[in-house]
């Protein structure tokens, strides 16, 4: 399926953009990383969709899930994003009270950026979940490259190594 999709996006995606203008090391790696993302929540579905006997139920929790990841990914990668120092469209758009700092003109400190423990947890987070991990691949900022590749082969063997134990004598069928 992940083949499929891929050459779908490459038979539509070339004519109409062009080829790929970055180096093809680079993009081996994004493309990797997105395959293993989607390879690793497939297998985690899989074992939802085999431990429970409903598969309505299985569609269902594996909706929430996927939904779950994309949202939690989202919110974890935009709060990563959040700069140290409001902008000039910031203050504009809200209004803050506190007092302005800076040797460089007026630099008011963002309320949400997150402290360094906040920021380190929130890493691990996105880094660890494979929708995390997709969203840096698909935005091409995987700033962690080896502990992301580490993350996705975790997701892949763990739940297969668990879905071969349990499901080991049952007829799958």
């Amino acid at each position: 399926m992940c083949v499929l999709s891929a050459a779908v996006h490459f038979a539509v995606g070339l004519p109409l953009l062009g080829l790929v203008k970055m180096p093809f090391a680079e993009f081996a790696f994004f493309f990797a990383v997105g395959i293993l993302s989607t390879v690793a929540m497939t297998v985690l579905t899989a074992v939802i969709t085999l431990s429970t006997h409903s598969r309505a139920v299985a569609a269902a929790v594996c909706a929430v899930l996927a939904a779950a990841a994309i949202s939690l990914s989202a919110n974890i990668g935009l709060r990563l994003k959040e700069t140290e120092y409001l902008s000039a469209s910031d203050l504009e758009a809200i209004e803050i009270s506190g007092e302005l700092s800076g040797s460089d003109g007026w630099l008011i400190p963002d309320p949400d950026y997150p402290t360094p423990e906040q920021r380190k947890m929130l890493e691990l987070l996105f880094d660890i979940q494979p929708g995390g991990a997709a969203a840096q691949s698909a935005w091409h900022e995987v700033e962690r490259p080896l502990r992301v590749i580490l993350f996705e082969a975790l997701w892949i063997l763990l739940p297969t190594a668990a879905g071969y134990i349990v499901f080991k004598r049952r007829n799958i069928r």
